[in-house]
């Protein structure tokens, strides 16, 4: 067992037990034969045999999606990988305002000029949201992890935009969907201890206009349903965390990516 288990994807379970083995040995000369040879003498003997098993299972990354991806997309800041500039522990926009402007409406760790311009690129109308406008869709892709889309890294990203009440009452009611839904960072998250990772979405990652390309899924975790508001120039932030499994009540291990838990061996 490592001092540390962060940054472990694998865990191996290995078993052993000791099996009784009974056996008959014969010997001459004590119990008459029942069909009149010899006298044998019936010995029990007993031993035991070690039996061993193992099991491994972990992360395996997973890089197209059919359900559970959360439908809004934030920006890369860089090209490079794996964390494309994302910063674990900063707080990055999921929707963003139809007029964002520096250190005013748009989250902490989008608030530079050249992430604005970005957002700015494509139009007003592309805020970050990337599912259908339905409204009955809408609330299924943010309360219950559906897709109408199968999304794989590559894939290009079409903004939908719009700034509808239903993106924020289902945003809130997905967070009421955990037995935390007022820890004020996922490190508080995580040291309270009682939170069901309802909080912690999967969003794909794209790189802005003109492309809009997908580089990477990242777990982002909900703030507090007080920190969203509704109205055209409402940002919706959420905290970089990294990995994410599927299903997980705390973030992956290692770089960032999109994982399921699974048995290996």
């Amino acid at each position: 067992m490592p001092a540390s288990p962060a940054g472990y994807r694998l865990a191996r379970v290995v078993a052993s037990a000791d099996v009784p083995l009974t056996f008959m040995s014969a010997f001459m000369g004590v119990t008459p034969s029942p069909s009149g040879g010899a006298p044998v003498a019936l010995l029990m003997l007993q031993s035991l045999l070690k039996v061993e098993a193992d099991s491994v299972s972990g992360q395996e990354r997973k890089n197209t999606w059919s359900e559970a991806l959360f439908p809004f997309s934030p920006y890369a800041h860089s090209q490079v990988g794996p964390y494309f500039g994302l910063i674990p522990g900063q707080q990055y926009t999921l929707r963003w305002p139809a007029s964002p402007h520096l250190n005013s409406n748009v989250c902490s760790g989008d608030s530079q000029q050249a992430m604005i311009d970005l957002a700015q690129a494509g139009g007003g109308s592309e805020r970050g949201f990337i599912e259908s406008t339905s409204a009955e869709i809408l609330r299924a892709t943010i309360v219950d992890d559906y897709q109408s889309v199968t999304r794989s890294i590559g894939d290009t990203v079409t903004m939908t935009g719009g700034a509808k009440q239903t993106q924020l009452t289902s945003l809130i009611e997905r967070i009421n969907q955990d037995n935390d839904s007022t820890s004020l960072t996922f490190s508080q998250y995580m040291t309270i201890g009682r939170g069901t990772g309802r909080r912690i979405v999967a969003a794909p990652i794209n790189t802005g206009a003109p492309n809009y390309t997908i580089v990477q899924i990242g777990a982002f975790f909900l703030l507090p349903a007080s920190e969203y508001n509704n109205g055209g120039n409402a940002s919706f932030c959420a905290e970089f965390l990294g990995a994410w499994v599927q299903g997980a009540r705390n973030q992956g291990a290692g770089d960032p990516g999109a994982y399921v838990a699974r048995l290996i061996k």
